[in-house]
């Protein structure tokens, strides 16, 4: 498996981004030295240009972009959900723009706090069947631009849909929506699921991404999750992508990003 961990382009004061700010290639430099092989990336809205010259400083430091995070879209209350459905089939393309651009920087996209809430008094199956439709029209656009959308269980304090992988993988097959995947994050599942352990077993050859976060929503070993037994589960399944820290930067971005993966490479190497 290989190391990942989230950045930004931007400064941000908020949210379990490791690394952020306007000093790119100098925590770019620091992300490598650590030993990780790929970042998360969470972007700004940016012209081509300026898109051009990030990916060609990534490359430089021959780092991976295996999550490309269009965090502007949710700030601006773009809804692939929306009940309204001339703004919905516009977020349709809105977020087919940024697709577009992961797919130049080799990454896939999540489907997180972008697909919507269920509105207060909705049936779940009316939410689901706009939330489908969307999505139909986006799969094989993503797929022609070799982006992979990955749909993220996320806890009920953030969002009202998804909280657990069997509710995302009943969605994902009652749609026939075959080529979505899911992103798992230890942090979400350690407050909705019964068990961790059965949920990754769970979505098996689903698994498309892994966002590694202990309890706390601090870097690995600084809570109370059990490694040792995630980590077999994760490699039991056959997965050999990322795991990615997204985690709160404390004490600071750089003890957060070495504590992490000296704490993952520790784990996984007693796993063998």
């Amino acid at each position: 498996m290989k190391f990942g961990i989230t950045f930004s382009t931007f400064p941000i004061k908020f949210g379990p981004i490791v690394f952020s700010g306007e000093n790119i290639k100098e925590n770019l430099k620091i992300i490598k030295k650590l030993g990780y092989d790929g970042i998360d990336l969470f972007l700004q809205q940016m012209r081509e240009k300026e898109l051009e010259n990030l990916r060609t400083t990534i490359n430089d430091f021959k780092l991976e972009i295996p999550l490309v995070v269009a965090i502007f879209l949710a700030e601006q209350g773009v809804n692939l959900s929306d009940s309204n459905k001339i703004d919905r089939l516009e977020a349709v393309e809105k977020f087919k723009k940024q697709i577009k651009v992961a797919g130049k920087l080799g990454g896939n996209m999540p489907l997180g706090f972008i697909r919507g809430n269920k509105e207060e008094d909705e049936l779940e199956s009316i939410y689901q069947e706009r939330l489908a439709d969307s999505l139909k029209r986006l799969i094989d656009f993503a797929d022609e631009k070799g982006v992979k959308l990955l749909l993220e269980p996320i806890n009920h304090y953030e969002i009202n849909t998804f909280l657990r992988v069997d509710q995302s993988l009943e969605f994902i097959y009652k749609y026939d929506l075959d080529k979505i995947e899911l992103l798992i994050d230890t942090f979400h599942m350690n407050i909705e699921e019964s068990s961790i352990e059965g949920a990754i077993k769970m979505a098996g050859s689903k698994l498309g991404h892994v966002h590694i976060t202990d309890s706390n929503r601090r870097a690995p070993g600084d809570g109370h999750l059990d490694y040792n037994s995630i980590l077999k589960v994760i490699k039991d399944t056959g997965y050999n992508g990322f795991l990615t820290i997204e985690a709160f930067p404390i004490p600071s971005s750089y003890e957060c990003g070495k504590r992490g993966i000296e704490y993952l490479r520790n784990k996984l190497s007693n796993i063998g």
